[in-house]
């Protein structure tokens, strides 16, 4: 929760706030993975919302949507110049 409010807070729909993951590495030089759900209202505490350490890394998962949105526009950006030109062309012609 501290990373997560100290980044801005989750943006409401590109946010997973059941799917959040903390990195942690440990002192023998090995890392954990740990899933959380994201719980504003709830304080710290080792099983629900752990306090962090120096070196953690938080990871916010992106939502169902914003995965969609994400992919869409991938595959919808490289063709807007083509349709602005081919608007442009109709619109000459329609004159």
């Amino acid at each position: 929760m501290q990373a997560v409010l100290a980044a801005g807070g989750p943006i409401a729909w590109r946010a997973s706030r059941g799917d959040v993951e903390l990195v942690r590495i440990n002192r023998n030089g090995t890392a954990t993975r740990e899933k959380f759900a994201l719980n504003l209202g709830q304080g710290a505490s080792n099983s629900k919302n752990p306090p962090l350490r120096d070196g953690d890394t938080v990871v916010v998962n992106r939502s169902a949507l914003a995965v969609t949105s994400d992919a869409l526009n991938a595959v919808i950006s490289p063709l807007t110049p083509v349709i602005n030109a081919l608007n442009f062309i109709e619109l000459i012609n329609n004159r």
